[in-house]
Formats: C-alpha cells, structure tokens, sequence
C-alpha cells in the first residue's frame, strides 16, 4: 500500500499478527467463503466503512449502492474493470446507471462518471438516467472538476414491458439491465416496482426504505465470529456489540429511556472486556439511524446520563435523516476509535466490493474531529489507498505492503457477505 500513513509501532503489529493469522488460514478461509457463496451471492456493488482501533477493526456501516468511486487510487482504476467485467458480464452490455436526483452534489456527480467510465472499460455500453420527479426533459451534469455529462429521467413502457430513455427525438437506448446508485432512503419509486423484462442490480428491495443496520450487524456478528475462531483470533477483535431500538421519537421523548437502557447495557459489557483485554480506553457507543447513509443521524454518548439529559439540538440530530425523513428506529452501538492519522489527520478506512471481490479503496480524514467522532461529515478529505496490494487474499502470500488490505479486506468480505444473507420483503 503507498501512503503516508502515521501510526504506532504496536498498532501495525496488531494488524500484522492478525494478517498473518489469516493467511495462514487461507486455504480454510477460502473454503469457508466458499460454502456460504453457494447459496448467498454477494451484491454487484458494496461499500463499507471500517473502524481500525489497533486492538479492534470492525465495519461501522455497509452500503450497497456506494458513491465515492472518484476517491479510488489510479492503481485500482486499472485493475477494478476487469473484476467489475467478471462479476456482471452474464447482464449484458448495455447498461443504464440510475443515479440520485440529487444533482447538485458535484462529489456525487463526478463519483456517478467515474462509475460510468470503469463501466465502460469493463466492457459496458453504459448510459446515465435518473429517478425523479420530472420525467420529461435530460439533465446537464457537472462533476466538481467541471465535466460535463448528459443524464435522462427513467421511463416505462407499459406494451412492451422495457425500462428505456429517451437519448434524442424519436431515438431510446433500451438497456439489458440497470444498475441502481440510489440508495432509495426515501422509498421505492413506483416505476422500480413494475414487472419489467431488465433486472434492477442491486434490488431495489434493499434500499434504506426497509433495509436496516441492525439486520446487517446481526449477520455480520456471527460471520465474523466463525471465521474468526477459524483463524484462531479472539472473536471480539472483528465483532462490533449492536442493539435496535424501535418505535422512537426522541423530539417527543418515545422510546428514550429503552434507548439510554441500551447505551448502560453496551457500555457494561464494554468496559468489561476492555478490563479482561487490558485496553486503557474509556467505552462510549454510537446511537445511530437504523437505515441511512451520508453520516446523519448519529451520536457519541459515554454514558447513560449523557442520553437522559441531551438538550433539543442533540435530540433533533437523532430524528431526522436524509431528506429530512423522521428517524423511528435507531441501532446502539459499541463504540470504536479510529486511531490511524493520515497527515496527521484522524483517518478511517473505506474499502469497495464488487460481488465480494476487493476492486478499492481510500482513507476518509477529518481535521476537525477526534477519533470517536463520525469523520462523514462536512470538512471531510480523502486520502489515497491501494487495494491492489491485496494479494494475499487471493494468493495466501502476505508482504509488507498488503497487511493493511489483507485485514480489511477480509472484514469487507465479511461485510459483503452478511449483505448477501439479509432478507427483504
């Protein structure tokens, strides 16, 4: 991995073991993999966010249709479309990308192009469309590097069956398949409902409108715990202790004190192990949005006075999310600090899945936060990471270079993995 990453000798030893661990264990672990494969394939695309403690590294959150593709080192830029190739050729070639409507976000805009050209160098005839309300007229995109693209709102036709767009006067592109980059927080557009004849990948039954973070930890937890102790490795080194807590309304006070009674519960059992694993750091938990992306919705909490007594302004930052939806169900969390610095800024790592196969990665950084804090969050940079190094995933052959992505790559695989086992309606 080329970075210039600052860290502790011991905290690099702390991963180095662990990497050393599991690729002793590979051909076990490939194994392992592999029986779950068979009947739960991975999502086409999956993202996550990871936490490396230097005595815990566990996933925060898991999407499955991640922006962020214009954050991926040239290096994998290269290397990512022939996996992306191998994982989605069996759709067909041409391919429409269906994009959030929110066009203003030159970032998200400029990551939608970058998708769209590893399409196409996959191989892909790819074109961009769009869910919205408007359902007549093209966009002009402008990705923060001031490229330009067209995008077309998405149509049905109700004799034939075809999701199309309408490229110019009397001329549609009909895709063999679409590829969805809305996270669909908001619920399922009507038009994602209709019996078509091209498949919708990923689902758009796994959108944030039903898909929760409790459901996704749950599996991971017990993944995890298995191929951990198949790698002989304390299985509390890759897990991360989650709760739910339903039917909330904090602006009305619903649902409070089963929420602050799930902050005591995580912080107990926290500092107990803390103790039993001499760690010197205090607990705190996370209390999150059971659905949603984009870092909202979320808060730092050390104990349960601190839930009992938060002020309007904290209260109101736990119930509403993207687009300004009400937030009733909410995960509580074990707390764990991201202690890599990047430049000497508090870094964390994201890494980038297609169908369970390692295509990137980078750095998330924050000067304003401390190591607790959510780093998604504006202020936010990006720093380059490798993911090509990671042969040792592959191979069972560990260099230098490749210790940090074989660990967290193996947690995106487990990521990944726990994806593909959760149930929708």
């Amino acid at each position: 991995m080329k970075s210039n990453l600052i860290e502790l000798k011991e905290h690099f030893s702390f991963k180095e073991n662990l990497a050393q661990k599991i690729a002793k264990n590979h051909k076990k672990m490939t194994e392992w993999f592999k029986d779950y494969e068979c009947n739960h394939p991975y999502q086409l695309t999956t993202s996550l966010d990871v936490r490396d403690s230097g005595y815990k590294i566990v996933p925060v959150d898991c999407n499955l249709y991640p922006a962020g593709f214009n954050n991926l080192c040239a290096e994998d830029l290269r290397t990512a479309p022939q996996i992306i190739s191998n994982s989605a050729s069996q759709y067909g070639r041409n391919v429409l990308i269906l994009s959030e409507e929110n066009t203003r976000n030159q970032f998200y805009i400029q990551s939608l192009f970058q998708l769209s050209d590893l399409m196409r160098e996959a191989g892909f005839n790819p074109v961009l469309g769009w869910l919205g309300p408007l359902q007549e007229n093209s966009l002009m995109l402008t990705a923060h590097d001031s490229t330009t693209r067209v995008t077309y709102p998405l149509k049905f036709n109700l004799e034939t069956k075809d999701y199309y767009v309408s490229v110019a006067e009397n001329e549609q592109f009909t895709p063999d398949w679409l590829l969805l980059n809305h996270d669909l927080s908001g619920g399922c557009p009507e038009i994602l409902s209709v019996n078509a004849n091209q498949p919708v990948i990923p689902s758009a039954k796994f959108g944030w409108y039903q898909r929760t973070k409790s459901q996704h930890f749950h599996i991971y937890n017990k993944l995890a715990a298995e191929l951990a102790n198949l790698c002989s490795i304390d299985p509390w080194v890759f897990t991360v202790d989650t709760e739910e807590v339903d039917a909330v309304d904090l602006n009305q006070d619903l649902g409070l004190e089963r929420v602050a009674e799930k902050v005591g519960l995580i912080l107990k059992k926290s500092k107990s192990s803390h103790v039993e694993r001499n760690i010197p750091y205090k607990p705190f938990v996370y209390v999150k949005n059971n659905a949603g992306t984009y870092g909202m919705g979320i808060q730092v909490f050390h104990s349960v006075e601190e839930v009992t007594q938060m002020n309007r302004r904290e209260k109101n930052k736990l119930s509403v999310g993207k687009n300004k939806s009400a937030i009733h169900s909410l995960v509580v969390q074990e707390g764990v600090p991201t202690n890599i610095l990047i430049d000497r800024l508090v870094a964390e790592p994201v890494v980038y899945l297609f169908r369970g196969k390692l295509i990137g990665g980078f750095f998330r950084a924050h000067e304003a936060k401390s190591n607790e804090e959510n780093l998604n969050s504006q202020g936010v940079v990006f720093r380059k990471m490798c993911m090509t190094d990671a042969s040792a995933l592959e191979t069972g052959e560990l260099t230098k270079d490749s210790v940090y992505e074989t660990v967290y790559g193996t947690i995106g695989k487990l990521s990944a993995l726990a994806a593909a086992q959760e149930k929708m309606k």
